[in-house]
């Protein structure tokens, strides 16, 4: 509000020429415009009521301020004698206080604690995680490789069925060896159930074939030699409903492809 409304809004009870707590707020809060805010400086500086109730506002986010800075993160150095129920018993207190908040200091705590069964168990998951993370950064940007070099109509497509083929490969994982895939069931999993458009269903089959090689190269099953993923490539795509020209070109295309990410033999992205 500026001008003459500016004061038109008066806490109930008070001189309607008096500034409105919201109105106080937001001066604070520096959600005034300057023209507005210069208006409203020149008020409390006029009015001994507007004044007390503008320091009230001010005392309050100050001892809010305070707050927040007293549950600033601790130190390493404190937790870590946290740890060793070497601080004192207030601080231990406050300290695990903050904890019930913080997950990144709880995890801190745990990692200095934990028995070393519990850190092989988060380190070997850790690596799992960092490992499905690589083969999904790689699978997607051999996929775009694979796409502009045998199905360049099929780029249009990765954004939308990259999630989809994430999951639907992930969880054919979980089995030994997933069974062969109809290219209705695999289209109808990625999201376009009764497609009859061949772009769509081969784009499908790409994704699906290269992710499902990654997978198995983030999880060691094979190496990056040509010897070994010529024929896992040929096999996802057969799994996953490929014709047989289409199995000879992925099998041409696919292997530099993701030697050229993770070395000719090496099972680690060099990226």
């Amino acid at each position: 509000m500026v001008g003459g409304a500016l004061y038109a809004a008066g806490r109930q009870g008070l001189n309607m020429d008096c500034l409105s707590e919201e109105m106080l707020q937001d001066l604070v809060d520096g959600e005034l415009p300057d023209s507005a805010a210069a208006e409203v400086v020149a008020h409390i500086r006029s009015c001994d009521r507007c004044r007390r109730e503008f320091t009230e506002i001010l005392a309050l986010y100050e001892g809010l301020r305070l707050t927040v800075a007293k549950d600033a993160c601790p130190s390493q150095t404190t937790l870590k004698a946290y740890s060793q129920e070497a601080l004192a018993a207030e601080t231990m207190a406050t300290v695990r206080k903050h904890l019930e908040f913080c997950s990144e200091c709880r995890s801190y705590v745990w990692l200095l604690t934990a028995s070393e069964p519990e850190l092989a168990n988060w380190q070997t998951q850790e690596e799992q995680a960092h490992r499905q993370y690589e083969a999904t950064s790689v699978g997607r940007d051999a996929a775009r490789e694979a796409l502009a070099s045998v199905l360049p109509a099929g780029l249009e497509l990765l954004d939308r069925l990259w999630d989809c083929a994430c999951a639907f490969s992930r969880d054919l994982r979980a089995q030994t060896w997933p069974p062969l895939v109809t290219s209705a069931q695999l289209t109808g999993a990625l999201g376009f159930a009764g497609s009859t458009v061949p772009e769509q269903t081969a784009t499908a089959i790409i994704l699906v074939s290269i992710l499902y090689v990654t997978d198995q190269i983030a999880a060691k099953e094979i190496s990056t030699s040509h010897e070994e993923l010529a024929p896992a490539v040929r096999a996802a795509a057969r799994t996953f409903g490929a014709g047989k020209e289409l199995q000879k070109r992925l099998v041409e295309a696919v292997p530099p492809i993701l030697q050229r990410f993770y070395g000719p033999s090496n099972a680690h992205p060099s990226v």
